[in-house]
């Protein structure tokens, strides 16, 4: 039985062996395992930086929302001119008709004449009758414009020949 005993240890040995053989296989997956980690960390990593790109990209694209801010300010600001422009067209143009309405009116300096009643340095050119209005009324608004209180030679209807 002690023989047997010692065979059996021997038995007992190879497959402590044997488990130990199990135990290095155990060790080598826990390596690959550990290799599998690093893979894993390495695609972290990776991924990391694709994010930090993505988010790169991102601040191009708000510089880019800037820039459309920056050109929707220019185009306001060239409205903004614009209407500026026309009001001083418009501006030009109320001016200018009034000093044609006067022009046609009264022919001062344009037609070389002078009232022969000497009083009056516009000279009308048109209906007697109906110059002194008009002229009186478009003289109002040009001294209006020009800060004067009004003009001393406006034409009257008994100072018409």
């Amino acid at each position: 039985m002690g023989g047997v005993s010692d065979g059996m240890g021997g038995v007992s040995d190879r497959m402590g062996g044997v488990s130990n053989g199990m135990g290095g296989v155990s060790d080598g997956m826990e390596g690959v395992n550990d290799g599998m980690g690093d893979a894993s960390d390495g695609m972290v990593g990776v991924s990391d930086r694709m994010g930090g790109l993505s988010n790169g990209m991102g601040g191009v694209s708000d510089g880019m929302e800037g820039v459309n801010d920056g050109m929707g300010d220019a185009s306001d600001g060239m409205v903004g001119v614009s209407d500026r422009m026309g009001g001083l067209s418009n501006g030009m143009f109320i001016v200018n008709d009034e000093w044609a309405l006067v022009s046609h009116l009264a022919g001062y300096k344009s037609h070389g004449t002078r009232n022969t009643h000497g009083t009056c340095m516009l000279v009308c050119v048109s209906c007697p009758s109906e110059c002194p209005i008009l002229l009186d009324r478009t003289m109002a608004r040009l001294s209006a414009l020009i800060n004067l209180n009004y003009f001393p030679f406006l034409c009257r209807p008994r100072l018409m020949g």
